[in-house]
């Protein structure tokens, strides 16, 4: 059963323990890191309710490519939750191939093992494989 961490303008972080799964849905343009002085600490109380080998199924078909400013920010957050014990993550993307470039981008930087996927039920599928 999930449980909301924390639901912000521009974002929303749940989980299922029973999954060890993080839910992570982020909408609109993210313009400055300082529009979101709570992100590592929601991000740190959503990874404190998983167990190591955890997935995150990341939602960003709302979500518009981020500003130079703010991918630092997702840099660090990819990096902490490597560090915590990070299995996968599956990312399920509209059409829009300029946020899907810049997230691959940033994933690829961080080392993460990422696949996209346009449908959820096929996203979480591919997270319920061992």
């Amino acid at each position: 059963m999930k449980r909301i961490i924390a639901a912000r303008e521009q974002y929303r972080l749940e989980v299922d323990p029973a999954k060890n799964r993080i839910y992570y849905t982020m909408s609109g343009f993210w313009r400055d890191p300082a529009d979101f002085p709570d992100y590592f600490e929601d991000y740190k109380k959503a990874v404190a309710a998983v167990r190591p080998g955890f997935t995150v199924l990341t939602d960003v078909r709302e979500f518009k490519a981020p500003a130079q400013s703010v991918k630092p920010l997702f840099d660090e957050q990819q990096r902490r939750l490597n560090k915590a014990g990070l299995k996968k993550v599956a990312e399920v993307f509209s059409q829009n191939a300029i946020v899907k470039l810049s997230l691959d981008h940033i994933a690829k930087r961080s080392g993460m093992q990422k696949r996209d996927f346009t449908d959820f039920a096929d996203a979480e599928a591919w997270l319920d494989e061992e």
